[in-house]
């Protein structure tokens, strides 16, 4: 979404004054993702604010019309404070300083992982945290402090970790392990859509432990694959269903990670959202997470792209095992 020009700040403000549905619970939980991944500030209970704009006019009508349909209240002010105290009182509620340090802090403790663990891992958790600073700069109308150091560690890192791979990739630094995967830094993959639970899970293992730097296709159920690319998630892909099992158990096997913890948990949640295997408790909440993020993505690349953070926060949050 495009931010809102800066000298917009001290003229006019939407404010979004909403009275959430009480007994839909999925869709009182739709409304407040909806709204904090906006990047709204909380004035109080059921008053939203940010800075007035287009796009932000349309994205908040679009929520209004979501809570009125789920039987909740809704309405939309266009107001203007009537000093400019008030506006630096409203501006401290879009501080974005506190998300800038935390990714600092979890690029910085990575350094102990340099030389030691496998540079992809490494580069998997930094493109992360690349996603995360692209998110946080999305909803930082007024240029917090920390934004630059944020953006110079970041920058920084993924230098060092850029020159990590590359000795890995030429037997510097390569672990048997590691130099059996080069083949796969930096390629193309492919899947078909729909993209379901098992191949926005083996998308999201793709990124996250794999490669990093992938670039993914996705293909209608008759187009054929790129000459380059890694299929997975179809008959006849690299990365297939089988017995039972689909491109995320594959992927688990074929690059020997299924004795890891968390990632085993994940699969038997994959296979359950499947129709197959045992359903783990947190099985309808991803689901609904899922279902909701389909309904608002405009197409299947955003399925794909939003879909993938469920996944970060079922693998870090519910299982809470790393790599």
């Amino acid at each position: 979404m495009t931010q809102p020009a800066r000298d917009a700040y001290a003229s006019d403000w939407l404010a979004l004054v909403a009275t959430l549905p009480v007994d839909d619970i999925p869709a009182r939980m739709r409304s407040l993702r909806a709204i904090e991944a906006l990047g709204a500030g909380i004035a109080r209970d059921g008053v939203y604010l940010l800075p007035e704009s287009a796009p932000h006019r349309e994205a908040f009508a679009r929520i209004a019309e979501d809570i009125q349909r789920s039987g909740g209240q809704a309405h939309l002010l266009v107001g203007r404070p009537v000093d400019t105290a008030g506006v630096v009182d409203l501006a401290a509620l879009f501080d974005r300083s506190a998300r800038y340090a935390e990714i600092i802090k979890t690029v910085e403790s990575l350094r102990a992982g340099y030389g030691v663990a496998e540079p992809a891992a490494i580069a998997g958790v930094l493109a992360k945290q690349r996603r995360d600073l692209a998110a946080t700069i999305e909803i930082d109308f007024f240029g917090a402090p920390l934004r630059k150091e944020a953006e110079r560690v970041l920058a920084k890192a993924e230098s060092l970790v850029r020159k990590l791979v590359g000795a890995s990739a030429d037997g510097g630094l390569a672990s048997p392990e590691a130099d059996g995967r080069r083949e796969f830094f930096r390629r193309a993959w492919a899947t078909r859509t729909p993209v379901n639970p098992d191949r926005i899970a083996a998308a999201w293992l793709v990124r996250r432990f794999i490669d990093p730097e992938a670039k993914f296709h996705l293909l209608g159920p008759e187009d054929p694959v790129p000459g380059n690319a890694l299929g997975f998630g179809f008959p006849g892909a690299t990365f297939a269903k089988g017995d039972g099992r689909g491109a995320f158990d594959a992927l688990l096997v074929h690059f020997d990670y299924s004795g890891n913890p968390g990632l085993a948990k994940l699969a038997q949640l994959v296979r359950a959202l499947e129709g197959s295997g045992d359903r783990p408790p947190e099985a309808e909440n991803v689901e609904t997470l899922l279902k909701d993020t389909r309904r608002r993505a405009r197409n299947e690349a955003e399925v794909l792209a939003d879909s993938e953070k469920t996944f970060d926060m079922v693998y870090e949050a519910y299982f809470g095992k790393r790599s």
